[in-house]
């Protein structure tokens, strides 16, 4: 637990980051490619999360919290790679709202 909120700590900071006007665009785009990844390490630790035992509703947490992540991030720097993770992610919940997992 103390892994998912280190990582949201640093996502936020990465969003941040991408939004303000001080910030160059090539440092904008590293900071995109960072974001990427700790996205990818969030849903790691999650799913490592739910093998332990925990139940399913820190994926429906865990989706929530993407979206609204999503609509943070200015669209010219949403990788791909990231909007495939909230998509997985928000398909996930949609599974779990509708009573198939």
């Amino acid at each position: 637990m103390l892994a998912a909120e280190n990582l949201k700590r640093s996502i936020e900071h990465a969003v941040r980051q991408l939004g303000a006007k001080k910030v160059k665009g090539e440092m904008k785009l590293r900071w995109s490619r960072s974001l990427t990844r700790q996205v990818e390490a969030l849903v790691k630790v999650a799913e490592a999360l739910n093998k332990m035992g925990s139940k399913s509703a820190v994926d429906v947490d865990l989706a929530s919290y993407l979206s609204v992540l999503e609509t943070r991030v200015p669209r010219r720097f949403a990788t791909k790679k990231f909007t495939r993770i909230v998509e997985k992610m928000r398909a996930s919940r949609l599974r779990y709202a509708h009573g198939r997992i």
